[in-house]
């Protein structure tokens, strides 16, 4: 533990139980932000998944988009819950979460997309190479 962090110089080699109580606080404003962001690209994610993982062989492209409702709809609640765990008082005081800047959503972006275009691409592998 470093005595002032971000300066490494300066190592913590003991400390009291009151030393670390007096810490406690801090490290938890730290780390709130960074397990809220951990669980948005949880979901940023998921919502990918959803839509890939309709079919086993068929690409999502051929389905359609919008063409499942319910799964739409599904998708609409769990951002919903999300953006309200995040953003609303209550949440935050139940779920223990923080406010996000939109930079923190925009981080899971491209995972999400990595996993859309990686399942697409074992798709397209599966239609050519497996027998139906």
């Amino acid at each position: 533990v470093y005595a002032n962090w971000p300066d490494t110089t300066e190592v913590i080699s003991q400390l009291s139980v009151g030393e670390l109580r007096g810490m406690t606080p801090s490290l938890a404003t730290g780390m709130i932000p960074k397990l809220t962001a951990c669980l948005t690209a949880v979901i940023v994610t998921q919502v990918a998944n959803g839509f890939v993982c309709r079919s086993p062989r068929a690409s999502i492209f051929a389905l359609g988009l919008f063409t499942n409702r319910l799964l739409l709809a599904g998708m609409l609640v769990e951002v919903g819950l999300q953006l309200a765990i995040v953003y609303s008082h209550i949440g935050q005081t139940l779920f223990g979460t923080a406010a996000l800047p939109l930079s923190a959503w925009l981080v899971a972006l491209p995972f999400a997309l990595f996993l859309f275009g990686a399942d697409e691409g074992r798709k397209v592998l599966a239609r050519r190479f497996l027998v139906p």
